[in-house]
């Protein structure tokens, strides 16, 4: 079996309002359900694109300053992983998958340059521990003057070989923000705390 092709396509951050996108992210789940529905299309059968998953506590990070605070005031910025959506076409040498996610960068108080810088990974377990089952992609966002939200797009394309007869749906695809162990427990603490 050959190793999977995970890419990153280019594309632009998208400054949205809150109520913008809670509206787009309504339409998608609508245009999602309808589309969903093979019924009113053909009698082709579909195969069932992978599962996508979000790791443990992996869709949260809290970037704090340097040092030992931990208080609000420390905090650079927030970033969480606000949706995702994947679909995928199978031929018969495997399954090309395109996977949307939208990011919620919030600026901290004591972040004075305006700008986040973060990674996030998608990985697929089943070929661990090739290099080519996990990629790390690096976000960097700025904010506008008075600006603390930002909503940042990425689109990931992934080629997964299959073997004779199999279906996607056989393959997890996890995702999640580059967490340091010291942010990994943070996000364990709160959890625990709530």
């Amino acid at each position: 079996m050959t190793e999977p092709v995970i890419a990153k396509k280019a594309v632009n951050p998208m400054r949205i309002s809150r109520k913008t996108m809670r509206a787009l992210l309504l339409s998608m789940a609508i245009a999602g359900t309808v589309a969903g529905c093979s019924v009113f299309e053909s009698d082709k059968y579909r195969a069932p694109c992978p599962n996508f998953l979000i790791l443990g506590q992996g869709d949260n990070l809290v970037k704090f300053l340097p040092g030992p605070g931990r208080d609000v005031t420390d905090i650079q910025f927030e970033a969480k992983i606000e949706d995702f959506a994947g679909s995928c076409e199978h031929d018969s040498k495997g399954v090309s998958v395109t996977l949307h996610i939208a990011f919620a960068v919030k600026r901290g108080p004591a972040n004075r340059e305006r700008r986040a810088d973060l990674s996030y990974f998608v990985a697929i377990p089943k070929f661990y521990p090739a290099r080519e089952g996990k990629r790390v992609f690096p976000i960097a966002v700025g904010f506008l003057k008075n600006q603390s939200r930002v909503i940042y797009r990425d689109e990931i394309e992934m080629r997964i070989p299959l073997k004779p007869k199999e279906v996607g749906a056989n393959y997890d695809v996890y995702l999640g923000l580059e967490l340091s162990e010291a942010e990994l427990e943070y996000n364990r603490s709160r959890t625990r705390r709530n």
